[in-house]
């Protein structure tokens, strides 16, 4: 009974709040006609110091080595469109070896990092299932690029699995999904994938080599962890 009448006085006073920001006009969210500017602190110069004191830095970063585009992988049939933006893919408490993933986007053409590119990221769960968008977004994440070209995430490490159709005998070896876009640039949808893994020698897609990282072992905190670098070079639209 207790919890019952938590539940229905939790929904009487959501449905109250809403009922009051509505009748104070707040239900669209618009910004009093009065409103003033909220001040201003430091300048350019003051942000760059800043950036400086994580090793970041707002000028473009040029690559010194030689660049080649990352290989495409296709986006796959279970790309979902419109994942929330956060930098963990897993949900919380999610069982598995947490992965850390890094890296950096280039531009081939500029051999520049890009900042401000959108990563689309998503993989199976330990079960080997797809979540299916809508109000279930389960290891689907979207993130954007640093100034310096520079994205993390954390995840757990993703399970091999049989291909949907029961009985195929198509395998996947682990893979996280990476579907990356930014202007003036052709989507590269692609794969980051692991040494050592099961089914890593009947892969059905492939396992291009660029795209296989052995995982760095770490220990955070008495928790076995891995962790990648992962960097990827878009090609210039219409290549």
């Amino acid at each position: 009974m207790d919890s019952m009448r938590s539940d229905t006085d939790r929904r009487r006073f959501i449905t109250g709040a809403a009922m009051g920001l509505a009748a104070l006009g707040m239900g669209g969210l618009t910004l009093r006609a009065d409103a003033r500017p909220t001040p201003a602190q430091g300048d350019a110069d003051y942000a760059k110091r800043v950036l400086s004191l994580f090793g970041e830095t707002p000028e473009p970063m040029v690559s010194e080595e030689p660049l080649e585009p990352s290989p495409r992988q296709g986006r796959g049939p279970f790309y979902m469109p419109r994942a929330p933006f956060r930098a963990k893919v897993s949900p919380m408490m999610a069982k598995g070896v947490p992965l850390f993933v890094q890296g950096r986007i280039w531009g081939h053409d500029t051999k520049q990092a890009l900042a401000g590119v959108i990563l689309d990221v998503f993989q199976a769960s330990p079960k080997g299932v797809y979540s299916p968008g809508g109000d279930d977004w389960s290891f689907r994440t979207r993130m954007l690029t640093s100034e310096t070209g520079y994205y993390e995430y954390e995840t757990i490490h993703p399970p091999a699995y049989e291909f949907p159709q029961a009985g195929s005998g198509r395998w996947r070896s682990p893979h996280v999904h990476m579907v990356v876009n930014c202007p003036g640039y052709a989507e590269l949808a692609t794969e980051l994938m692991f040494t050592g893994d099961p089914r890593a020698d009947v892969d059905f897609v492939g396992r291009p080599p660029e795209l296989v990282k052995t995982p760095e072992r770490v220990e955070i905190e008495g928790v076995a962890c891995e962790r990648v670098w992962f960097d990827l070079v878009l090609a210039p639209r219409g290549r």
